[in-house]
């Protein structure tokens, strides 16, 4: 199990914060958005996209997708994705 330390936990709180002031309703959330961030560090884009990927977001009898608390739909295979090159980032 991977632990998130108190200042990334604080992380994802600002980026949800920051998607959550987007226009409520059901639409896709493109990880790229997070990537392509200037103001946020590897460690908190890689929290970011965790936390969107848990399976608190898990969406019931869609296992490919998530939903955020803004009612965004992010796909799985995006979020994967978007990690590994954080990854390949990172060195």
């Amino acid at each position: 199990m991977v632990r998130v330390d108190d200042q990334a936990t604080e992380d994802v709180i600002k980026c949800q914060e920051a998607v959550n002031q987007e226009e409520p309703g059901p639409f896709l959330v493109d990880p790229e958005d997070i990537l392509d961030d200037p103001n946020l560090t590897n460690e908190q884009k890689r929290a970011t996209l965790a936390f969107w990927l848990s399976n608190v977001h898990a969406v019931p009898g869609a296992p490919r997708w998530r939903q955020l608390e803004n009612g965004a739909f992010v796909d799985t295979i995006d979020l994967r994705r978007a990690l590994r090159a954080i990854d390949e980032m990172s060195g």
